[in-house]
């Protein structure tokens, strides 16, 4: 379901086909697929201030790895 979502949204918001459906193992489709479980951690969810602050290193490299996706979103 979330690689129909990835496909649907870029294709209309951006123009772009990221292909989720026949490429699941993609870099980009890994990345946004570890973005999202990140995300929908229960530390996350209980305290979603965390996700905003950068002490912890799993933020960091959230962080990072949501740099890198609207990084890549940007030059569409």
């Amino acid at each position: 379901m979330q690689r129909t979502t990835l496909d649907i949204l870029s294709l209309a918001a951006y123009g772009q086909n990221l292909d989720a459906l026949t490429d699941p193992t993609g870099d980009l489709v890994k990345l946004y697929n570890s973005i999202m479980h990140d995300l929908q951690l229960p530390i996350f969810l209980l305290f979603p201030i965390l996700q905003r602050t950068p002490v912890l290193p799993m933020v960091r490299d959230l962080s990072k790895r949501i740099d890198k996706f609207h990084a890549y979103l940007n030059t569409i």
